[in-house]
């Protein structure tokens, strides 16, 4: 029998893998073996297995040919030039720039040798993520609190500002794996993994780290063979690597994720379940087996091509020979029917010798002819879905004017129902044509879930997995800095003709519908705390608060976002707000109490209230985290009160508050604050006493106008008093007159 699992060609000679032509996507499940071949350890991927194959293979004969270098199944990670720059985390591990660690390197992570000050000899490397990349915290705090069997550990992580990206980033520190990374000894030549020892020194310890992980209740979702450590020189202990550095799956090639996964971008891929990881297990042990990728070569559409019509099975495997005795265990983890792949319980009797059950591949759904596509032939309606969806503007234009491809559905594919469903939207499309639900886009998205509902929501060029909506956003706001597509998606129903396309609802696809609806609530309500920013938060717990204020500040949870902003408030401008969008969807996300009438407040229209509702907010968070003293935010918010402080009518009232606000700006206490400016019996007095001001100051007016009277009655009253002076004048001289008079006739 041979030692190993090398690619044995068709001419029974070992074949170079950069020779070996893989399978296209047309071809049959896989060759049977030519006749006059007499391989009885090996067997082509499609070839029956027996009833009862021996789990663990016998010893090698005694003289044996020795088999060429096994080959490495990843490209050599390439060399790093040393950086100048040093970080400290925690005040005690110092994470070294000089010294990079390529072989420990993750896709978009790299690592970097650091030093313990509290154990000098302890050997730890740190992984240096990518700016705004979102990580796995929860995943980071589980490893770190407790030591998960067969995973790397984790010893800290924090934010770190890094000079070579001239930006603060998450660190992560890790105990190193004496032993190195499994593909690179593999690619020179230090060690090799044969069919003999796989099982024992790659299946056994990873069934049982992946059993760890789901006692923890954690999905890794980043299984390769560049992912795989030795712990120890003696290369005995076998761990998996990171899957924290990425939302889950996101550093997978596509070769390692499940059909319907490896149909959208890295970003929407989705958490999955632990099936995903013995998935992605199961190719790992075929690339270690035969050495190479046999679709490296394939395109993305090639590559699910190939899964879908020949099944994962034999499209991993190529024409590969692979010995009959790891044929039943690859069978059961590549599984394409997640119900049928094999898990723990399957994987842990296989281990022991236990028989299982043959394993039934259940075939796609294909059509007896192709339908022609952007020069592609399609047979599978999965396929024709994910070409749609990546050029969805030709695939309306073609629709439109292929009436055939109603026929192909009925005929070709003999589904009726589809059939009737395509010809409703397209009718749809033509009788409503500029209504919202008749939008080109929106008619191929519909499409597109209706040729393929095991795949992701589609819409224009987003796809992501219904699980994966709060990491499709994370990654589209934080890296790519749009989030309308996916905003679409939610606030326009589109993700709803997935939910409808379903043929059952289990409790997952209930629980993610209910995400959905309540993310489209969110989205329809335009006052500040909510929008497509409280999505980010509501779905993702430990993404810090992405405010352009803060956002090197790494405030994750409600109770450091004072400090936060008191650490900033010397370096904003003085009329800035301490409160926008992103802070307001924060604190409605991640603060425990009902936040919502300060929110509405916050939104109102005039600066006034608006102000106030900021003041409002804040003094309930340090309220209720019994927050210290923060002056300098103290003394940015005293300063914005102005309008506030107009609202009282007295001007008494108004210096006073002038007077006052300096002193507990100085205290630092937001509460008091707020309790000086909106002091309910302070605006009683003020409006009572305004009332009275008013009051008299209306009897005044009358006490006046009674006086003065109006213009006309003043006139008359001037005309009156005229004439009565003139006759009084006239009496008094008639009267002095005739007494004159008569004095004069007396004498």
């Amino acid at each position: 029998m041979a030692e190993t699992a090398e690619l044995i060609a068709e001419d029974e000679s070992t074949a170079n893998p950069d020779d070996v032509v893989p399978p296209v996507p047309e071809q049959v499940a896989a060759d049977a073996a030519a006749p006059g071949d007499a391989v009885p350890d090996t067997v082509p991927p499609e070839t029956s297995v027996p009833e009862s194959p021996p789990n663990q293979p016998p010893a090698p004969p005694a003289q044996i040919e020795e088999p060429p270098k096994q080959e490495a199944t990843q490209p050599e990670k390439a060399a790093r030039e040393p950086l100048t720059c040093t970080a400290k985390l925690e005040d005690r591990y110092l994470i070294d720039g000089a010294e990079p660690l390529p072989h420990l390197d993750s896709p978009t992570a790299l690592a970097y040798a650091v030093s313990d000050r509290d154990d000098p000899d302890a050997n730890l490397f740190a992984l240096m993520c990518t700016p705004g990349m979102p990580i796995r915290v929860d995943l980071i705090r589980k490893h770190r609190n407790s030591r998960i069997k067969g995973n790397i550990p984790i010893l800290e992580w924090g934010y770190v500002f890094w000079e070579a990206e001239k930006a603060v980033v998450a660190a992560i520190i890790f105990e190193k794996p004496l032993g190195g990374n499994l593909n690179e000894l593999i690619r020179t030549g230090t060690t090799r993994i044969g069919e003999y020892d796989v099982v024992q020194r790659v299946l056994v310890p990873a069934v049982d780290a992946i059993s760890a992980l789901i006692e923890a209740g954690v999905v890794h979702r980043a299984i390769r063979p560049d992912n795989l450590y030795f712990m120890d020189e003696d290369l005995t202990e076998l761990v998996i690597g990171e899957s924290v550095t990425t939302p889950p799956g996101y550093d997978q090639p596509i070769m390692y994720e499940t059909i319907s996964r490896s149909m959208t971008p890295p970003a929407g891929r989705g958490l999955g379940s632990n099936a995903d990881d013995f998935y992605a297990l199961g190719v790992t042990l075929v690339m270690i087996l035969i050495g190479y990728n046999p679709l490296e070569k394939y395109s993305v559409l090639d590559t699910l091509a190939a899964k879908i019509e020949k099944g994962s099975y034999a499209a991993v495997c190529g024409n590969a020979r692979l010995p009959i005795s790891i044929i039943e265990v690859l069978r059961g983890m590549l599984a394409d029917d997640e119900n049928a792949r094999w898990g723990t319980t399957q994987l842990d009797a296989w281990i022991n010798g236990r028989k299982q059950s043959p394993m039934q591949r259940q075939g796609q759904k294909k059509a007896s002819s192709p339908y022609s596509f952007d020069k592609h032939a399609h047979v599978s309606p999965r396929t024709l879905a994910y070409a749609f969806a990546a050029n969805h503007e030709e695939a309306f234009r073609t629709l439109k004017s292929d009436e055939n491809f109603e026929s192909w559905l009925r005929r070709s594919l003999e589904d009726e129902e589809m059939a009737d469903i395509y010809k409703a939207l397209m009718d749809h499309a033509v009788s409503m044509a500029g209504a919202p639900t008749a939008e080109p886009d929106v008619v191929i998205s519909r499409i597109c879930m209706l040729l393929d509902p095991d795949g992701p929501i589609r819409y224009r060029g987003y796809a992501f997995m219904p699980d994966a909506l709060g990491s499709a956003i994370a990654v589209e706001m934080m890296l790519n800095n749009d989030s309308q597509g996916i905003s679409d998606i939610v606030s326009r129903d589109i993700f709803e003709f997935w939910f409808k396309a379903q043929p059952s609802n289990t409790t997952s696809i209930i629980e993610w519908q209910r995400t959905f609806v309540r993310c489209r609530g969110f989205l329809k309500i335009p006052d500040i705390g909510y929008g497509i920013e409280r999505c980010l938060y509501e779905l993702n717990d430990f993404i810090p608060c992405q405010s352009p204020m803060i956002i090197e500040e790494n405030v994750v949870d409600s109770d450091e976002l004072l400090s936060a902003l008191d650490n900033i408030s010397n370096k904003v401008e003085s009329d800035a707000r301490p409160v926008d969008r992103h802070i307001a969807a924060f604190i409605a996300a991640r603060f425990v109490e009902d936040v919502h009438l300060h929110l509405k407040a916050v939104s109102a229209p005039t600066p006034e209230r608006s102000v106030l509702g900021t003041l409002s907010l804040l003094a309930y968070l340090q309220y209720t985290h019994r927050s210290g003293p923060v002056l300098g935010l103290a003394s940015w918010v005293g300063g914005l009160l102005g309008p506030v402080i107009n609202t009282y009518q007295s001007r008494t009232t108004r210096r006073e508050l002038e007077r006052e606000i300096p002193q507990l700006v100085r205290k630092g206490s937001l509460p008091e604050l707020f309790d000086l400016i909106e002091n309910a019996d302070r605006r009683k007095t003020d409006a009572t006493m305004f009332t009275e001001a008013q009051a008299e100051f209306v009897a005044c007016e009358d006490s006046i106008l009674e006086i003065i009277g109006g213009e006309g009655e003043r006139d008359s009253k001037i005309l009156k008093s005229a004439q009565k002076a003139t006759a009084m004048i006239s009496i008094l001289l008639s009267m002095t007159i005739v007494t004159m008079l008569f004095i004069v006739n007396v004498l």
